[in-house]
């Protein structure tokens, strides 16, 4: 321990050597002033965020008719390829079974004049006719086939439901929309950042995504930056994505984007 002794002219006095008030002082400020700047070239920047889904898309009716019946519920999940929803399809097939029966007539017909012209019994024209007819069955088929097709609606990827627009029963009308999806997989983050930011900020940048000031942290990277800035706002466009799925967070969250950003070549954070 040492023993100290203040005397006059405001010094205090340990073992013969003599500290002045004003010069710790001092010394103690410059301190926090050298550790602040190194804290601030260290500090990241933040900004607010938009979590969206890596595809989204509205499926609309492709006929006018009936929903028959809606194998999703709003909120459940489905495979690629799964049967989403079913239009009552009588008329479609139908159709269908009447035009197989008008190829099958043209066929049948084309033959025996293809027969009769061996015999010199048709012409040529008639001949050319019947095939002409035959070619058009075949189309009418294809079309009918396409609109028994339409009568269902599958998952064109593996996804989640986030509306239903109709109910089973529903009459719609072509374009009709039947249900809002949302695809699986490592959600997008949509981000409007100071156009200043594009001195360093790059494809593939590293940053974090948090849901609070307490929040727990997810790694991201920026994908995507935008060719134009608002001139209201004098921000610009990044998009990024996540670097892994995460169950808890949801498409249409509003998150904030930490970056960190570099230190500029040459120059020394910690000689500041």
């Amino acid at each position: 321990m040492f023993d100290g002794v203040e005397t006059g002219g405001g010094c205090v006095v340990f073992e013969n050597k003599i500290f002045w008030k004003y010069g710790r002082m001092l010394l103690f400020w410059l301190l926090v002033l050298a550790g602040g700047s190194r804290l601030a070239a260290a500090a990241p920047v933040s900004q607010q965020a938009l979590l969206e889904p890596a595809a989204f898309s509205t499926l609309s009716s492709r006929m006018a008719g009936t929903v028959d019946a809606i194998h999703v519920r709003e909120g459940g999940s489905f495979a690629r390829g799964d049967l989403l929803v079913v239009f009552d399809c009588a008329m479609p097939k139908a159709r269908l079974a009447k035009e197989r029966a008008d190829l099958q007539t043209a066929e049948k017909k084309h033959e025996v004049n293809r027969r009769m012209t061996e015999l010199d019994s048709v012409s040529q024209v008639e001949l050319a006719l019947s095939d002409a007819m035959v070619q058009k069955s075949r189309a009418d088929v294809g079309i009918a086939q396409v609109q028994v097709r339409q009568c269902e609606i599958h998952a064109p990827y593996a996804g989640r439901v986030s509306k239903r627009h109709v109910q089973p029963f529903d009459g719609v009308d072509v374009g009709a929309p039947l249900l809002d999806i949302l695809a699986n997989g490592s959600l997008r983050v949509s981000i409007y950042v100071p156009w200043s930011w594009l001195t360093w900020i790059t494809v593939k940048t590293p940053f974090e995504i948090r849901t609070g000031q307490e929040g727990r942290g997810y790694s991201a990277r920026v994908t995507a930056i935008g060719a134009r800035v608002d001139p209201a706002s004098q921000t610009l466009g990044v998009w990024g994505e996540m670097m892994a799925e995460v169950p808890e967070l949801l498409a249409g969250m509003s998150v904030t984007a930490h970056f960190v950003p570099p230190v500029p070549a040459g120059e020394n954070p910690h000689a500041r």
